[in-house]
């Protein structure tokens, strides 16, 4: 009996719209990903990687095709489960870098928790600041 893999694509598709014109952005993407296995996406500027991992995060829909995330074994669960580096660093000016660090914590409701560990791992480390 075949592992059932914690990741299946079955033939997505995303196409995207502006002013009227249509881009395909990836078409037929296939594959298995089984827990803990660790794969790479690769191909050229614009060949759709970061399409595929912005449709798995939920960050965009797909077009077409069925998409599968989790198992029996391992149910998903998106707020706990997924996180996002976007290629290009974006800080927001008007936070503090602990502010930027925790705002992914924040949205998911966890920010208290968050800057009470960071308060005391700073305190340990004798670089109490502003926090």
């Amino acid at each position: 009996m075949t592992e059932e893999p914690f990741i299946r694509l079955r033939g997505v598709r995303k196409v995207y719209r502006s002013q009227g014109a249509e881009f395909l952005a990836v078409s037929d993407v296939t594959m298995d990903v089984r827990e803990g296995e660790l794969i790479s996406l690769v191909g050229p500027s614009g060949c759709g990687k970061t399409t595929v991992l912005k449709i798995l995060a939920g960050l965009h829909d797909s077009d077409g095709g069925t998409i599968q995330i989790g198992n029996a074994r391992t149910p998903f669960d998106p707020a706990r489960d997924i996180g996002m580096v976007f290629q290009q660093a974006l800080l927001l000016k008007w936070r503090t870098v602990l502010d930027n660090v925790l705002l992914p914590a924040e949205i998911v409701g966890l920010a208290d928790q968050g800057r009470s560990r960071a308060g005391a791992r700073s305190a340990q480390s004798g670089r109490a600041r502003r926090l």
